[in-house]
């Protein structure tokens, strides 16, 4: 059937050089007001995405995963899925009904999203978190914009944090850590609109979704918003805001306080002596100090203070209080150990907030001079002059170690920034590590429904291969009687049936895993382990911190602590071990191989 044409006239085209150059100049227009943050977005998408996926998940991001996939079959991050018992810290994140309570839900749910539209890859797993990375470079420029820097001022401070290697990584892994930078930097922009009923809204939003990622940074930058609402008069027309907004957050944050407070206990290490703060106090120094130009910001703050006009010392104001609040809550809540191992990965924020003070510093020297802007940067992001090359030089390897430093191995690294070409290949290599290596060998050996048993990094090696496995609840552990009581099958709590013995002699004992006792107890029941192959023990697959990662053809540029007196990079973490379990009358045995 035709379509009946309309006999009334169309209006005529207007062909005029106005009317066609509307279009054009609108869209220059928009350029020109978002082009930087654009730009910006679009550096930030080139340094993140590529070969995303192209390593295995290393344990704490196969934690991630693994609850993930969980919450797509029973709707919560349950630790049993139907075939694998999930918790590698003994089941004490767990409740009665084996759900883990205790670290926030955010992470798991934007992973399980990505993995039930994408599958189970490395890549959708790190997919939202990379994007939450990206999203941070021009949220951090709408933010030094609203704090009062000019527009090349602010693209100076994205600058400076996509220049650092440290967080990189930390978009690139699969974990809160980005959601943390991102969200802390949208909650400080929209504590500048707490004046208003939809800042009101928005900030109360913003900051109960970073308290579900992780309650540290959510909790420092509130407690940091109302001492600036109270204590700086340029701020205090939001303290109503933060009047209205507070209880509202403190309703929908203390429930799952109340729900976690034994995980948190066992998470928390609050300091009983006084002395011990001073060692905290220390060993944050100690991580961030090598991450900042610390010797820049003690040069210049004082006088950027003191000659800087209003606008830049309320600016410095807002951003240190933020610093300060969440360093606070790190030296209360986190052992000098746990910084040392963990470095800044609940302290994250000090990046994105670290670079507005880099930026603000170096506009106030420069004065608008672009080669000493473009002198610093390069000091800044590609050397250690400003930072810790000095204690480095003068302190001697153990002594540095004595002092909790994380000491390069050698000159240059003391000098230069040497991670940032070591961590370029990352782009293309695949940089595998052990879990790679012993994924690969079992995808191509294993049956589906084979039962293994490991001892470390479990949630990355379920994550790779889908292997069940045997042995994950041992009798000392708190969560036995619970999945007793949900019935859980019997290889979740012995070695019988196992089929492989996947052995890390460098964890030989962690968590109560014992190769010994796992023999003895295969063989009482009549089965042999064959050793079938071994592969270079990397320790973990990767790391999240600079200080302890394994860049592509360089290895580790760090000292590690190897026991008493003995320092060493690179060192020779021994060779993981996989066994073949034959069970009476089962298969022959195989040959072993290597890599």
């Amino acid at each position: 059937m035709q379509r009946k044409r309309s006999s009334s006239p169309r209006a005529p085209q207007s062909h005029s050089p106005a009317d066609r150059s509307v279009a054009p100049a609108g869209a220059r227009s928009w350029l020109r007001q978002h082009g930087a943050e654009l730009g910006l977005t679009l550096l930030a998408a080139l340094l993140i995405l590529p070969n995303l996926g192209g390593t295995c998940l290393w344990a704490d991001e196969g934690d991630t995963a693994v609850f993930a996939q969980s919450i797509l079959v029973n709707g919560v991050p349950k630790a049993w899925d139907g075939r694998t018992f999930t918790d590698s810290d003994g089941g004490k994140r767990l409740n009665e009904q084996l759900i883990q309570v205790v670290h926030p839900w955010v992470p798991f749910y934007l992973a399980a999203a990505s993995i039930g539209l994408l599958g189970d890859t490395s890549f959708a797993a790190r997919l939202p978190f990379a994007l939450a990375g990206i999203a941070t470079a021009p949220l951090l420029y709408w933010l030094g914009r609203r704090l009062g820097m000019n527009r090349r001022t602010a693209c100076l401070a994205v600058v400076l944090l996509l220049l650092s290697v440290q967080f990189l990584i930390y978009t690139r892994q699969a974990r809160h850590y980005s959601l943390n930078m991102m969200l802390s930097c949208l909650m400080l922009y929209l504590a500048l609109d707490l004046d208003k009923r939809w800042g009101r809204v928005a900030f109360a939003v913003t900051a109960i979704v970073l308290f579900h990622c992780h309650p540290l940074p959510a909790l420092a930058l509130l407690g940091a918003v109302g001492c600036l609402a109270v204590a700086v008069p340029e701020l205090r027309k939001y303290a109503v805001g933060c009047v209205w907004t507070f209880p509202v957050i403190v309703l929908c944050t203390v429930p799952w306080l109340t729900l976690s407070v034994v995980g948190l206990q066992q998470n928390s290490a609050f300091p009983q002596r006084f002395e011990v703060v001073g060692y905290r106090l220390w060993q944050f120094f100690v991580e961030i100090s090598d991450l900042l130009p610390w010797l820049l910001w003690l040069a210049l703050l004082p006088w950027v203070l003191w000659r800087g006009d209003r606008a830049v010392r309320t600016r410095l104001a807002i951003i240190l209080v933020a610093l300060a609040a969440i360093m606070a809550v790190t030296v209360a809540t986190q052992s000098w150990y746990h910084m040392w191992d963990l470095g800044l990965r609940y302290a994250c924020a000090w990046l994105p907030l670290g670079a507005l003070v880099t930026a603000t510093l170096i506009a106030e020297v420069s004065r608008g001079a672009v080669w000493i802007e473009v002198v610093l940067v390069a000091i800044c992001t590609l050397t250690h002059w400003f930072d810790d090359a000095l204690p480095w030089l003068v302190l001697k390897p153990r002594t540095a170690i004595e002092y909790q430093f994380h000491l390069p191995g050698t000159i240059t690294s003391r000098l230069f920034r040497t991670e940032v070409p070591a961590f370029l290949p990352e782009y293309w290599s695949r940089n595998a590590g052990v879990v790679t290596s012993l994924s690969a060998y079992l995808r191509g050996h294993a049956k589906r429904d084979d039962l293994l048993i490991t001892n470390y990094e479990w949630e990355p090696l379920y994550f790779h291969t889908g292997l069940k496995q045997a042995y994950k609840v041992l009798p000392q552990y708190d969560c036995v009687g619970a999945a007793r009581r949900h019935n859980l099958p019997e290889y979740v709590f012995s070695t019988q049936g196992a089929r492989w013995v996947v052995w890390r002699p460098i964890w030989d004992g962690y968590m109560d895993y014992r190769l010994t006792q796992v023999r003895q107890e295969l063989e009482q029941q009549g089965a042999r382990l064959q050793l079938v192959h071994d592969v270079r023990d990397t320790r973990w697959e990767n790391r999240e911190g600079v200080h302890f990662r394994r860049f592509p053809n360089v290895g580790q540029l760090y000292f590690v602590w190897l026991g008493p007196g003995k320092l060493g990079v690179n060192p020779d973490w021994g060779r993981a071990q996989i066994y073949r379990v034959t069970w009476p009358d089962a298969n022959p045995s195989q040959p072993r191989t290597s890599d």
